[in-house]
C-alpha cells in the first residue's frame, strides 16, 4: 500500500515540475527597451509594492476609525463610569 501512495507521490511531483516547465517564469518584456521603459516593475515607490501601499493604507483607515470612536465615547462621557461618588468604584 505504501509502495502505491509513493508511487503515486512521485508522479504527481514529475507532473508538477512538466507543468511549471511548460508555463515559463515571466510575463514581462525581457527585451532592452522593455526593461529601460521600466526598471522596477514590481515597485510603485521607492521602497514599496502595490500591495504594501494597501496593506499600509487598510491599517491606517482600521486604526483611525477605532480611535474616532474612542474619541467619541470620551466626549459622550461613556469611557468611565463618573467619579463624583462618594463610594470607592471598582473601575
Amino acid at each position: 500500500m505504501s509502495i502505491r501512495r509513493s508511487s503515486r507521490f512521485v508522479c504527481a511531483a514529475v507532473a508538477l515540475v512538466v507543468a511549471g516547465g511548460l508555463v515559463g517564469c515571466s510575463a514581462t518584456d525581457n527585451s532592452p527597451e522593455g526593461i529601460r521603459d521600466n526598471l522596477t516593475p514590481d515597485l510603485q515607490t521607492t521602497t514599496d509594492r502595490p500591495v504594501d501601499i494597501g496593506n499600509r493604507v487598510s491599517i491606517t483607515y482600521d486604526e483611525n476609525i477605532r480611535r474616532m470612536w474612542e474619541d467619541f465615547q470620551r466626549a459622550a462621557l461613556v469611557d468611565r463610569p463618573s467619579m463624583l461618588s462618594r463610594f470607592p468604584t471598582p473601575y
